[in-house]
């Protein structure tokens, strides 16, 4: 079986051009000098990531326990008034 090996030409003289942007950025829209957003934020991301982390203790610890299994039950007497009637 041969080996097919494909090689695109080497484009030649291709012009680029330079995109400017400006001299600075603008400025931004919303600035919190605060850092109450902040930290605000990472809070609401905390009790998150706490929530989620007991979520799936819980989810664990149900898969790692024992079975539980039903008690058989004991068989009804049955009704004089039912007999041969299917519930």
């Amino acid at each position: 079986m041969r080996r097919i090996v494909a090689a695109a030409p080497v484009p030649k003289a291709i012009r680029t051009h330079v995109i400017n942007v400006g001299d600075e950025p603008p400025p931004p829209v919303f600035v919190d000098s605060s850092g109450r957003r902040k930290r605000r934020l990472r809070r609401f991301a905390y009790a998150l990531c706490v929530a989620a982390l007991l979520l799936v203790a819980v989810l664990w610890l149900s898969q790692a326990g024992d079975d539980v299994r039903p008690k058989p039950m004991s068989p009804m007497p049955a009704s004089p008034g039912t007999a041969g009637q299917a519930f």
